[in-house]
């Protein structure tokens, strides 16, 4: 009856029950990576594929405010020959692309935690689990849902494009582009302190140098031929893709090349697709595996690519803003020739350039192609009336360069393979340096990503139906159980929740009651195991003589709680006992065992159980009825001689009650030589065996040390007969204080053998 006191507090608990249960499984975000895009293929989907596009919907989970909440995404449809403008068909296929941020990523929660979405519980979601390579212990998550009624438009767009102004817009940026040849000719950032409607950029430049030579009549004719991002001219097109994510704006361009030689008319290549793609801080240029080999001319046209050159050329309003690099610091941009400049970068690796002020930051990164004889950054920062640059090339545009950065290549024929990656950044004014090479450590190790199908778990873990308890002092006991893994047949489930009463639940019609209300909870039960194994638990600080009544559930990762276990009762012991070992000697196994003090006790019961038969009574041995002093006792089993026997004590009260002892299993076989085994259970809590052999007599000392090699407990030390012994280590030291887990080593020495082993306690 002593719990109707308690209903005010239980109504309580059960108010906030469900968002406690899941609160204990939710792992929290922590990815860093704001400006990494996820780009994840239809086939990542195999169940939605075929689906309504906008029929799906991403959330990620906030513990901290108990909340789903829709995140920007987008599909961006691919047409079967890689195309990704003008092709839709609102369905989801293998080929489409599933985008996202990684600062968008949320918590994980489990199975059973969904939006308040029925029509989308009966569709299995994908968990979409993001973790940074560089910093393992980072890692987010988002969820991808279908449902035809869930309502989860994220009001946020990273990125838009202004079809109308031929611009695009972020809230990090805003790029025009040239009429002309479509590249970007506007940068501006709005949170810039000086000039932030100004652009302070002049133009993308590019040049390849191209020595040609043609025979005409009896003469061989030789041409320097310079293209620049002068000769493209743009291809009308208007198909774009805008979405949250990215815009993929699709360059496309014609060059046209005037060779110089009489009687060849300007040479007409293209068009070209250029496509540039725009996050929310970054412009990507990305062009893998281009040819670079001018083979083939028409007109008889000989020709070697002498240079290859990409920068980005700053104005007059970049004046007061600085260059950085892996190899240059603070290199002023006024227009005027810097004399120190280390011309320095890393051919086939990413190398970044940093131009910073209070007009914003900018970060390219680059993959510059080990092609040519010489790589090297290209940097030029001269007001020069004179039309030169750093290349000698002619100079184009406003004829003004002021930081123009990038990177050049020369060589007497370049040729080869060339995989061209530009990644440009936008940022507030003056950012830290190190920016630049966080950005390039993050391209090279990008984020890994794993999705995985869940379905809405509703099935609990099965109920235990085994549990046992055993008394091994007189404040503590063991429990021990197999795991019922998850979904009631087998995996992992997710915690057991072990709890114990005075009360005897039998007492009332529905036990739960009891467990629920009326239990303490043990708050040291182990981490569940797959399904099947063994399960054990030392449960300390309970009262000598009383008995308590142990019982478990099993809940999964989703929250879902198995049935209650049966019931396990124990009487903690009256005895306290502290050592019982087996050994094996001529004449039989010999028992022996200790207590630290008695109290009503009548005797010990001997009992022992063969691999073919339970247990049965050999023998007795009587008590010291009530004592605070140590006795020791033992018994020879001279009865057996060989084989697996198992035995155990069974204590008794002088008013009848009884406990039943851990039990010691055996091996009777004379040993032909010495040995010292590994100890069982390893790891072990709270408590381990260890089995030596002996072929002779000898002087016995088996001794536990920690790893500093100090002693913690000396286990045996007298001269022992042949035979083979188990020996039970509870993990005391030797003032009888628990040790703290950790490894520790225990060593034999029997006349001239000696042997180590390592062991390992986990509290």
């Amino acid at each position: 009856m002593r719990g109707i006191y308690k209903w005010p507090l239980i109504l309580v608990g059960l108010f906030f029950s469900a968002s406690l249960v899941y609160a204990q499984f939710v792992t929290h975000s922590t990815i860093q990576r704001p400006y990494d895009p996820i780009i994840l293929k239809g086939s990542n989907f195999p169940q939605f594929v075929g689906s309504p596009i906008s029929s799906l919907h991403l959330w990620a989970y906030r513990d901290s405010t108990n909340t789903w909440e829709p995140i920007p995404f987008q599909v961006d449809p691919i047409s079967t020959n890689g195309s990704y403008f003008g092709y839709k068909t609102g369905l989801l296929t293998e080929r489409d692309e599933v985008l996202l941020m990684a600062k968008d990523l949320g918590d994980r929660v489990p199975n059973g935690y969904w939006p308040a979405d029925d029509p989308s519980k009966t569709f299995p979601r994908y968990e979409i689990f993001v973790r940074d390579t560089l910093h393992p212990s980072q890692s987010g998550w988002a969820y991808l849902f279908e449902s035809a009624s869930l309502d989860s438009v994220s009001p946020v767009d990273y990125v838009d494009y202004d079809s109308l102004h031929d611009k695009i817009l972020s809230g990090n940026y805003k790029i025009g582009f040239s009429e002309v040849n479509g590249l970007p000719n506007e940068i501006i950032i709005p949170q810039a302190t000086l000039h932030p409607d100004t652009s302070f950029f002049e133009r993308f430049k590019f040049r390849f140098k191209v020595y040609a030579k043609k025979k005409i009549l009896f003469t061989t004719v030789t041409k320097n031929i310079v293209l620049s991002e002068m000769d493209l001219q743009r291809v009308a097109n208007d198909k774009f893709v805008d979405g949250p994510v990215r815009v993929i704006y699709p360059l496309s361009v014609k060059v046209y090349i005037n060779t110089g030689f009489r009687g060849v008319p300007p040479l007409e290549e293209g068009p070209y697709a250029l496509p540039m793609t725009f996050y929310k801080n970054s412009l990507q240029l990305d062009a893998k595996d281009l040819n670079i080999s001018l083979t083939g001319l028409p007109y008889g046209i000989d020709a070697k690519l002498k240079l290859i050159r990409f920068s980005l050329d700053f104005n007059q309003y970049a004046t007061g803003m600085d260059y950085y690099s892996k190899y240059n610091s603070a290199v002023p941009i006024d227009g005027q020739p810097d004399a120190f400049f280390n011309y320095t970068l890393d051919p086939g690796e990413l190398n970044y350039f940093m131009v910073k002020g209070d007009q914003g930051s900018v970060v390219t990164v680059e993959l510059v192609p080990p092609i040519g004889h010489s790589q090297k950054p290209y940097y030029w920062d001269k007001n020069n009336p004179l039309n030169t640059t750093g290349d000698g090339t002619a100079d184009t545009g406003d004829k003004r360069s002021y930081g123009d950065s990038g990177f050049m290549i020369t060589g007497e024929n370049i040729t080869g393979k060339m995989n061209f990656v530009n990644y440009t950044y936008f940022f507030p004014p003056n950012q830290p340096v190190d920016l630049g090479d966080s950005l390039v450590a993050n391209m090279k190790d990008p984020l890994a990503v794993q999705v995985s199908p869940q379905i809405f778990d509703t099935i609990p873990p099965a109920p235990v139906a085994n549990l046992l308890v055993i008394s091994v002092h007189d404040s503590s006991v063991v429990l021990s159980w197999v795991a019922p893994g998850d979904d009631s047949t087998a995996g992992t489930a997710a915690t057991y929740d072990l709890r114990y009463s005075d009360f005897d639940p039998s007492l009332v019609s529905n036990p739960m009651i009891v467990y629920t209300y009326a239990a303490t909870r043990v708050m040291s039960a182990p981490k569940p195991g797959a399904g099947g194994s063994i399960e054990s638990c030392e449960v300390k600080g309970l009262n000598p003589l009383k008995t308590y009544y142990f019982m478990l559930t099993t809940l999964d990762d989703a929250g879902n709680r198995s049935a209650l276990s049966n019931i396990a009762q124990a009487t903690l012991l009256d005895v306290e006992l502290v050592d019982f070992s087996v050994q094996v000697r001529e004449t039989g196994a010999v028992l022996q065992w200790k207590t630290a003090s008695e109290h009503n006790n009548y005797g010990f019961e001997i009992q022992r159980k063969k691999s073919d038969s339970g247990f049965e009574k050999i023998g007795f041995v009587p008590g010291n009825g009530t004592t605070a002093d140590a006795h020791e006792y033992d018994f020879t089993d001279s009865t057996v001689t060989q084989g697996t026997v198992i035995y155990r004590l069974k204590q008794i009260d002088v008013d009848g009650k009884f406990t039943l002892l851990k039990p010691v299993t055996i091996t009777l076989n004379l040993p032909k030589q010495f040995a010292l085994e590994q100890n069982y259970p390893n790891p072990f809590n709270p408590e381990t065996q260890i089995r030596f052999s002996l072929r002779k007599q000898s002087f016995v000392t088996l001794t536990v040390y920690n790893n500093l090699g100090q002693v913690v407990r000396k286990l045996v030390s007298e001269s022992r007969p042949a035979g083979s012994y188990v020996v039970t280590w509870n993990g005391l030291d030797k003032m009888g204080q628990p040790v703290a887990s950790g490894v520790y080593f225990y060593k034999l020495r029997a006349g001239e053998f000696h042997m180590i082993r390592k062991m390992l306690l986990m509290r």
